[in-house]
């Protein structure tokens, strides 16, 4: 076999594989019994299986003649091979049988069957090929001898020859006995062929795992094509007839040793003639099939360094031949040595070949102790090298190679590297000896042979504990020597590095010249008298060295640890700050190995924050030797690195990655690479750092072509929201006309991104900066001069003059919609529109810059300039589509749908935010853009909604009578109208992007952000206009300036709190604004659900007009606007406002005075707070409630009483509090524990905007109603739930609610119950609070809507009280014992066949579990234990209508646990509560604690399908029980899961 150019492993490996042949059968069948078992298929395939799979070899004829005259005549067609020609035909056979009964579904058996049928196939042609090769030989017969397995590390089974598998074992199977051919060493050895063979002889001194940890840390060291040791693998014969190598284990190989001792027997022969009864005993042993372990080293040519040694001195010519020896190969030796700690490196051990290298050939004594060890005072040298003693080569100096190699290599990562490679081999060992019993015991567990086996080869590998360290303390010093003194020779290294052992070896040089005998000295250091005298006749010279020596920590030889562990200890112990400090490839690849053992090795690391803390600086340096993105994800994965770890630097302050990136990666392919993933990963591509955005930063760049390709790609991931607008502009502006033309889609994508961007660059480019010196209002060579209030002096181009301007210098009115003149300027792609005299450009300001601290992107910008004499909005064109036509069209309906999610939702909460009063369907522009950020993305598109005029803002609700004229006293004012509140998606719930925004916000500052910026715009305009003193514009129906009325900020503060709290839980836009702005929920709510009709319409059916242009313009005077808002005197107001009143200034006051009563108020709550004992009856005089007066906000008194316990407070605190209600405007009311209110008091209360009323325990409340003689319900049309629980002398109710959802009034006395309510679903009416029995008769026949309804513990006169019920989806009770609001309550669901009387017992007292038909659902009682109980609701009508009752039910009660019952006798049962379960965690989250419980009566079901089901969800409790067919057993289920219940409710 010529296999130069190999390497020495691959050498090895092909040798082995060169004895034996694929073994295909029986790989194909452990395979196919393997995937069988995983699939649970039928036995019947199984037994097939077992049965028909076997080794050709035992298919072949036994008819003596066929297997003579086969050699005569071979052919496929011969009678000895005709069994395997059937066997391939049942194969088929079955293959096509198994093929039609299951077509395409398993695709694997078919091709397993196929090269099973391949593989008997070509073992015909092979019995043909060896009888012609075989013809004429004296073994020919041996063809039909049983192979024998062989398994090697590459893991596959193989067979070998019987006759090779005994060579390879050294064994004689004429003597029945293993023959020794070495000279030296406890071991059995053989040569065959390249390889050198060990089978252990009772000294269990293979060790494998050690030979090859050897040589995997030399060619880490030294190169995978190093020449020094010879590379090891195991290998396991299995099912060999043999007796075992081990003579402890075999009576009779250990007998034949006994008689062929005491008689001088040389051959088995012998013994046999004298004991015949043991030749039948060796082969009836012989007949047991074992498993026997080898170990196969690759051999080298070449002679021992012992004879070497010896022909030197034969020779007496040392120094010659020594010199002869390769340099490199004795110094890689040495400083390897010096690592391992060798203790057997005798000479016999190392060969020298041709080429005067030494290598090393037997090496698995190391890696197992310290220098010296002392017992018991006495010392023993472990470290035994005969290459320490070659004095000439030891005084010269480190072979310049070597030491340049081990200079170069990083310790910690070599030695990972190396643990790594040792722990994967572990791995082969332990599948190579189970894989070897696999074809002994292919059923059986075998994991105790397995171990046996492992032991007997010294596996697993273990380091005494701190070895791993020392070793790579020790290559540290090394490389610090040979680095400081490059001529440093191998005795000084030696000497440095094992200072105590180096003196013995310096002793025993003294005494002894010749090498061998200076070896065999320090191999019994402790016997050698010479020795012993020597240190004796010297001590007085060694007495330092001694004491110092005992008192030296030298590693114990125990205890140990596993690679897995020493892997471990060094992971845990890495440092990132000497990590940063690497070489930045060596960092790279102990990385990867550590993500290498996490991912493959599943070894858990405890890592310390620190990974955490550097990790920019670490991920840095992998980019910066480009690691794949796999590498990048697996390392944050691996280390627990978040997102939100990646933006800061190891001092934990802000540090933008992807700035690092673009700073400090090299190409731009590769920045791009790494931000796009990063991005992809949820990392902010527009952070800021040092106000520069990414975008900014790459601006920043001295490499044009980098940079605008790299400007490009950022673009494409969506950057530009933080993009610095006059950066980009002057950028933009510095192309040329191609340049600009070439990045036109870009700079489309930043302005969709970024209006801002957009903006400026409009404004720059169709009206550029005027020259310095320009006058306003002159002509000069560019254009027209005008003034603007921010953005300085520009020109209007004269080609743009006089598409504005008329010839008598009018403005020209082109635009549809609206009563004012709009007219534009557009070129090249840049538009702005110019809206003349606008009514209140500082509101339509304080809206825009709202909605953008809230949301970012909401409007169009602005800028207010003076053009040609008149007062000019410069407003920035959104890119659409007005409303109105976007609905007109005949898919205006469904493109509505196609509105993007987040950004509607945006647009209806500012709408709730501000109270628009004008924003009809001209004053909105739908945008259309491509859906995400990538430019290739093509034909997925959205719409976006781009409010354009919002100056008639912060209305009221709804109409109020305002002042008019002297002859019209009185007028309505306008109220919220907005057209937006009548799209379908007011019925979605608010998207999660806006809850993220807004939940954690603090409103406060928010608000005085907003404040402060419109305060510096307002005084930039009011100087601005008072610079310009033009008359004309002083005296224009503009208000300059920012509006604000008294109350205003109070009232956006609470409703944005509000807003906040609500938001929390999923709510509906349409839920939000009944909440936030009742009145206007209540107006907009009808017509919004009228789902049949089209938007349009419904906008038309609100304004109660067929006038189409009502619908896109208003014509509101400024004045009525100003009345509208509370505005007095709007003659002055004008003065008013430039003098300070009624702008920022004010509402900044305001916001202050919010500020101060949230302090207070905190206090309050804490001492108006009882948590400990809140039925306390306590009055605590020192609470102080003068901070409490008409100046508060109404979310804030809403927070008083609701955290609060009024008990607390005395009589005339309470009536002071009641007063500060009926002087607001509450949305929710919460009046509990008051012996103060009284019906009159009640009255006083404006309940046109309450949501929430709550009048718990109001212990002198006896009506609620208009009057009591003479009588009217009470209204409140907002009204949605009504607590009035422990009333005890309420007796008369009179309600108009038409909202109302939920009333709850137990332990009340009604004798007078009148009320409207039509949409009422939940009713409370337990515990005696129905006296008059005509309540039941008549008055709650109305309430069509009921889902639950509550009368239990009312006396009824023997009436039937279901009879008198006539809701549709009522869920019935008629409770008779406890209150269920004190006592657990429990949710119960599943699906029942035979055993549903079973489980009920087991669930409750009695049975409700019933094959009847169910209607609603059925309640019974747990028993928790002495004087405790819960109530389980029971559904079991599941498909429909189920999961509407558990959502019914999840509004009403809080469940402690949810039972999920099964019954395995029903064939759909695991269906049924699988997809039930998925419903309920939709509902009730973990809120409740989830129970899958099941029983059946007999003992045939499988439940492993439930079982799979709670392995995949650990949150459920599982408590089951099959064969429940005795009372005892039932009991015992029942205790089970009552005790789990009663534990949870107890915590």
């Amino acid at each position: 076999m010529n296999l130069d150019g190999e390497s020495d492993p691959n050498k090895l490996s092909n040798y082995i594989q060169s004895y034996s042949k694929y073994s295909f059968y029986l790989t194909i069948k452990l395979d196919l019994l393997k995937y069988i078992q995983q699939k649970k298929n039928n036995d019947d395939l199984k037994k097939f299986i077992d049965e028909k799979v076997i080794e050709p070899n035992r298919l072949l004829s036994t008819d003596i003649n066929n297997r003579v005259t086969f050699f005569d005549s071979p052919s496929p067609n011969h009678n000895l091979l005709l069994p395997i020609q059937t066997r391939i035909k049942l194969l088929e056979s079955y293959k096509d049988k198994y093929d039609e009964k299951y077509k395409e579904e398993d695709t694997y058996l078919k091709k397993r069957f196929e090269d099973l049928i391949k593989g008997y196939q070509e073992s015909i042609r092979f019995y043909v090929d060896e009888a012609i090769k075989l013809r004429n030989s004296e073994k020919r017969m041996n063809l039909y001898d049983s192979n024998v397995y062989l398994l090697s590390e590459d893991l596959e089974y193989r067979e070998v020859a019987l006759d090779t598998a005994y060579q390879i074992a050294c064994y004689d199977k004429q003597e029945y006995d293993y023959v020794r051919k070495n000279l030296r060493g406890l071991s059995i050895s053989s040569q065959l062929g390249g390889v050198y063979f060990k089978v252990d002889n009772d000294s269990r001194l293979l060790s494998p795992a050690k030979e090859d940890a050897v040589f995997r840390f030399y060619s880490l060291l030294y190169g995978l094509d190093q020449q020094l040791i010879s590379p090891t693998q195991l290998l396991i014969l299995s099912k060999i007839p043999i007796l075992p190598s081990i003579l402890s284990e075999s009576p009779e190989r250990k007998l034949m040793a006994k008689i062929k001792k005491e008689n001088g027997f040389k051959s088995s022969r012998d013994v046999f003639i004298l004991d015949p009864e043991l030749k039948v005993k060796v082969d009836a042993a012989m007949l047991f099939e074992r498993t026997l372990p080898i170990q196969g080293s690759l051999f080298k040519e070449g002679q021992t360094f012992e004879k070497f040694l010896e022909g030197i001195e034969a020779n007496q010519a040392s120094e010659s031949l020594l010199g002869t020896i390769n340099e490199y190969s004795f110094s890689s030796h040495v400083l390897a040595s010096l690592l391992l700690l060798p203790t057997d490196y005798k000479p016999e051990n190392l060969i020298i070949d041709n080429k005067m290298n030494i290598i090393g050939i037997d090496n698995d004594c190391c890696l197992e102790s310290d220098e010296i060890t002392i017992v018991n005072g006495t010392t023993f040298v472990n470290v035994k090298n005969i290459l320490y003693f070659i004095d000439p080569l030891m005084n010269k100096q480190v072979n310049e190679l070597s030491r340049s190699q081990f200079i170069n290599q990083h310790p910690t990562l070599l030695i990972l590297e190396w643990l790594s490679q040792l722990l994967e081999k572990e791995n082969v060992y332990n599948q190579l000896v189970e894989k070897s019993l696999s074809t002994i015991y292919p059923h059986t567990p075998k994991a105790n042979t397995c171990n046996l086996i492992k032991e007997s080869l010294n596996l697993p590998l273990k380091f005494p504990v701190g070895f791993i360290d020392s070793l790579k303390e020790r290559f540290i010093k090394i490389q610090k020597i040979l680095i400081e003194k490059p001529e440093t020779t191998h005795q000084e290294l030696f000497k440095q590095i094992h200072r105590f052992a180096s003196v013995y070896y310096d002793a025993v040089s003294k005494i002894y010249n010749n090498p061998l005998d200076r070896i065999a000295s320090i191999k019994n250091n402790n016997k050698d008298e010479n020795l012993k005298a020597y240190f004796s006749e010297n001590s007085s010279k060694y007495q330092s060295f001694q004491t110092e020596m005992l008192q030296n920590k030298f590693l114990p030889t125990t205890p140990t640890i596993t690679i897995k562990e020493s892997i471990v200890n060094i992971v845990n112990n890495l440092k990132v700050a000497d990590l940063i400090s690497l070489k930045e490839e060596v960092f790279f690849q102990i990385i990867k190995l550590v993500i290498k053992l996490i991912k493959e090795s599943k070894i858990i690391f405890q890592f310390k924050n620190l990974w955490n803390v550097c990790c920019q600086e670490l991920l840095i340096m992998l980019m910066r030797n480009n690691a794949k993105e796999e590498v990048i994800q697996d390392f944050l994965v691996c280390f627990g690195i978040n997102a939100s770890q990646l933006n800061k630097d190891e001092h934990g302050k802000p540090k933008s990655l992807i700035h690092q990136i673009i700073s400090r990666i090299q190409t731009a392919s590769s920045k791009i690479k790494y931000i796009r993933m990063f991005v992809s990963m949820g990392l902010n591509i527009d952070v800021t750092e040092n106000s520069l955005s990414p975008l900014d930063l790459v601006l920043c760049s001295d490499n044009k072509s980098e940079y605008i390709e790299l400007f490009i790609e950022l673009v494409k991931l969506g950057a530009g929201k933080t993009l610095n607008e006059n950066k980009i502009s002057k950028f933009y502006f510095s192309l040329t006309e191609n340049e600009q033309k070439d990045l036109f889609k870009t700079m489309k994508s930043i302005t969709n991104i970024n209006p801002k961007v957009g903006w400026l660059l409009a404004l720059n480019h169709l009206f550029p900066l005027a020259p310095i010196g320009a006058n306003i209002d002159s002509v000069i060579s560019e254009g027209h001069v005008f003034a603007t209030s921010t953005r300085g002096t520009r020109i209007i181009r004269e080609k743009h003059w006089g598409t504005i301007f008329d010839l008598n210098n009018n403005p020209i009115r082109i635009n549809k919609y609206g009563k004012r003149t709009v007219p534009f300027i557009e070129d090249r792609g840049f538009k702005i529109y110019l809206k003349f005299e606008p009514q209140f450009p500082g509101t339509e300001l304080a809206v825009s810059l709202l909605g953008q601290q809230l949301f970012g992107n909401y409007s169009t910008y602005s800028e207010l300039a003076v053009i040609n004499g008149f007062v000019v909005l410069l407003v920035q064109a959104a890119k659409g589509e007005p409303l109105y036509e976007f609905v007109e069209k005949n898919n205006g309906m469904s493109r509505l749908n196609l509105l993007n999610k987040s950004n509607i939702s945006k647009q209806l909460i500012m709408e709730m935010l501000i109270n628009n009063g004008d924003g009809n369907l001209g004053n909105y522009i739908i945008e259309e853009k491509q859906c995400g950020h990538r430019q290739s993305e093509e034909n997925s598109y959205e719409y976006f909604i781009v409010p354009i005029d919002s100056d008639q803002s912060f209305m009221p609700p709804v109409t109020k009578e305002i002042n008019g004229s002297f002859f019209d006293k009185k007028k309505l004012s306008l109220q919220v109208d907005t057209c937006l509140f009548l799209l379908d998606q007011m019925n979605d719930n608010v998207h999660k992007d806006v809850v993220l925004c807004l939940r954690d916000r603090d409103f406060a500052t928010e608000l005085k952000n907003w404040l402060d910026s419109l305060s510096s715009m307002h005084y930039t305009w009011i100087g601005f206009f008072k610079k310009l003193k033009i008359e004309g514009i002083l005296g224009s129906q503009s208000i300059i300036g920012v509006l604000f009325v008294p109350g205003q900020i109070k009232h956006l503060f609470s409703k944005m709190v509000r807003l906040q709290n609500l938001i929390k839980k999923d709510i509906t836009h349409m839920a939000l604004l009944e909440s936030l702005e009742p009145l206007v929920g209540k107006r907009y709510k009808p017509i919004t659900q009228l789902k049949t009709i089209s938007f349009l319409y419904r906008c038309k059916h609100f304004k109660n007009t067929k006038d189409e242009s009502l619908l896109t313009s208003s014509s509101y005077l400024s004045d009525l606007v100003l009345e509208s808002r509370d505005i007095p005197n709007v003659s002055t107001f004008k003065n008013q406002i430039n003098s300070g009143r009624y702008g920022p200034k004010q509402a900044i006051e305001e916001l202050n005075e919010i500020k101060r009563e949230h302090h207070s108020i905190e206090q309050i709550i804490k001492d108006l707070s009882d948590v400990e004992n809140p039925n306390t009856e306590r009055i605590d005089n020192s609470i102080k409630l003068e901070s409490l007066d008409n100046s508060i906000t109404d979310v804030l008194l809403e927070k008083v009483l609701k955290q609060s316990n009024l008990e607390k407070l005395t009589p005339s605190q309470q009536k002071h509090l009641f007063k500060l209600i009926a002087k607001k405007e509450p949305i929710n009311i919460y009046i509990r524990r008051t012996k103060t209110l009284i019906s009159s008091i009640l009255l006083t209360f404006n309940f046109n905007s309450v949501v929430v009323l709550d009048l718990s325990y109001s212990y002198q409340l006896t009506s609620i109603a208009n009057g009591i003689i003479i009588s009217s319900p009470i209204e409140m049309p907002c009204l949605k739930k009504i607590k009035m629980d422990h009333c005890n002398k309420l007796y008369y109710l009179k309600l108009k609610a038409t909202c109302l959802e939920e009333l709850s009034a137990s332990y009340c006395i009604f004798k007078i119950f009148e009320l409207d309510a039509p949409d009422i679903t939940y009713m409370n009416l337990s515990n005696g609070s129905i006296q008059n029995i005509e309540i039941l008769i008549n008055g709650l026949k109305k309430f069509e809507n009921l889902e639950l309804l509550n009368i239990r513990e009312n006396n009824f006169q023997g009436l039937d009280p279901s009879a008198y019920v006539t809701a549709k989806k009522i869920l019935y009770l008629d409770i008779k014992e406890d209150d269920v609001e004190n006592i657990p309550q429990i949710l119960s669901f599943g699906y029942y066949g035979t055993n549903a009387e079973l489980i009920g017992r087991i669930l409750c007292k009695s049975s409700p579990i019933t094959n009847s038909p169910v209607i609603g659902f059925t309640l019974a009682h747990m028993e928790l234990g002495y004087k405790n109980s819960c109530n389980i609701y029971f559904i079991t009508e599941l498909y429909g209508y189920g999961r509407e009752k558990m959502i019914s039910f999840h509004k009403y009660y809080k469940f402690l646990a949810t039972i999920m019952f099964f019954d395995p006798s029903n064939a759909n049962f695991f269906n049924i509560v699988t997809n039930h379960y998925k419903s309920a965690r939709d509902i009730f989250g973990d809120e409740t604690k989830y129970i899958l419980f099941g029983a059946t009566i007999e003992h045939k079901e499988d439940c492993q399908e439930v079982l799979d089901f709670h392995k995949d969800n650990p949150n459920i409790k599982l408590i089951y029980s099959i064969g429940v067919d005795t009372a005892d057993k039932e009991f015992n289920l029942k205790k089970e899961l009552q005790d789990y219940i009663f534990k949870i409710n107890y915590k």
